[in-house]
């Protein structure tokens, strides 16, 4: 099993594709076959899965990891996407931590995250294995934030994100229009926010919510929100169809411009500041940002000057 870089993990873990259990293709996907570009996958357990079809979904599971063991072994240079398992509970881990070839996971999500079983949850913690809490309902008591905080400080090396779930934009939000953008919430603004000020002692970073449309003519309402996400301090997302990741993908893709600007930035021979058209930057305040830069171009790659978000 690869290790992630927890270092940079928001950058490299990408757009996450949530895929049900029963999904009739998980080979392919899991394999790298289905969708070559994508780089983690969450095989679900829980959401989209009956309680009554769980030990369906986990005798397909245990599937799963066969075939992978199997093909592991006969394509041991086949790049694959971070594989991921989201449990419906925390009693679910004993049996799901006893399926064969349970090590091709590189870790799990926690659905409904919040002090009340946080406990329960890391009872079954494992060092090699990888944590993306979720956090389902708003939670905008700062003392309940904080203990939970304080609780991850211990495991923040294996916490690859803490996912802001969908369920919080359904809270008095029941109508989703495709031409908005959760951004637009005020609630949900000023719940990030305060998520963000109680984990900024933490190396943990948040993943962005889905959004909720697929049709081409959504994509540009996608790439818009992307981005946003960036500028609010969320990074990689919650992807729900394969059409998506190519619009994250290009979303993620950096621009020519602040690429020269992010290089000249990290050479240990430019000025301290300089100015780039009539923005000035300085290496002590951007470097931050020009490391960011640097990494999303290293994964994703560099936008030609030309290229049209909304194409």
């Amino acid at each position: 099993m690869s290790q992630i870089d927890t270092s940079a993990q928001q950058i490299y873990l990408g757009g996450t594709l949530f895929v049900p259990a029963l999904e009739p293709d998980l080979v392919n996907m899991c394999r790298g076959v289905s969708y070559p570009t994508l780089r983690s996958i969450v095989i679900d357990l829980s959401v989209h899965v009956d309680k009554s079809d769980t030990p369906y979904a986990l005798h397909k599971l245990q599937k799963l990891l066969a075939a992978l063991h199997h093909l592991h072994l006969e394509e041991p240079e086949q790049k694959r996407p971070d594989l991921f398992i989201q449990v419906p509970n925390p009693e679910s881990f004993e049996t799901i931590n006893c399926l064969h070839h349970i090590e091709l996971c590189q870790g799990f999500v926690l659905p409904d995250f919040d002090e009340h079983n946080m406990q329960a949850y890391m009872n079954y913690y494992i060092p090699d294995k990888y944590y993306q809490p979720i956090f389902n309902t708003p939670i905008l008591d700062g003392a309940r934030l904080d203990k939970i905080a304080g609780f991850l400080e211990r495991f923040q090396k294996n916490i690859v994100a803490i996912r802001l779930g969908d369920a919080m934009l359904k809270q008095g939000h029941k109508h989703y229009d495709c031409q908005q953008s959760y951004h637009d919430i005020y609630l949900m603004q000023q719940m990030i926010s305060l998520y963000q000020s109680h984990f900024q002692a933490l190396t943990i970073s948040f993943s962005a919510p889905s959004y909720p449309c697929i049709a081409p003519e959504h994509k540009a309402y996608f790439l818009e929100e992307s981005k946003k996400d960036l500028m609010q301090g969320l990074w990689g997302k919650t992807l729900i169809h394969p059409v998506q990741i190519e619009w994250f993908n290009q979303a993620y893709q950096v621009t020519e411009g602040d690429y020269v600007v992010a290089k000249r930035l990290l050479d240990n021979y430019s000025p301290v500041s300089f100015f780039s058209g009539e923005r000035l930057y300085h290496k002590h305040h951007d470097n931050t940002w020009a490391l960011s830069i640097q990494q999303r171009a290293r994964v994703y790659g560099v936008a030609k000057a030309d290229c049209s978000d909304h194409k």
